[in-house]
């Protein structure tokens, strides 16, 4: 992760914090991502085998990419309000 003041990062820095928020997604294939995809929109709008297209993403991180970002949320948490 960018080890710089909050208020100097740039939007490259807050799209990879960002990435690197994913489960399993480092800051290797958070970069990979941005730089395939162009942005955190498109991530999000690909569909699985594209995401496979990536070097280091397996089909199974595919998924879980996929899943994070188009399953509806469901919370695991006992929500009591």
């Amino acid at each position: 992760y960018p080890t710089m003041e909050r208020h100097k990062w740039s939007k490259a820095d807050w799209q990879l914090n960002v990435l690197c928020g994913l489960p399993n997604i480092g800051p290797k294939i958070g970069k990979r991502l941005l730089k395939n995809f162009g942005s955190i929109r498109a991530i999000t709008n690909a569909q699985v085998t594209e995401l496979t297209t990536i070097n280091g993403i397996s089909e199974p991180k595919a998924v879980e990419i996929y899943d994070f970002f188009n399953k509806h949320y469901a919370s695991d948490w006992n929500d009591t309000e």
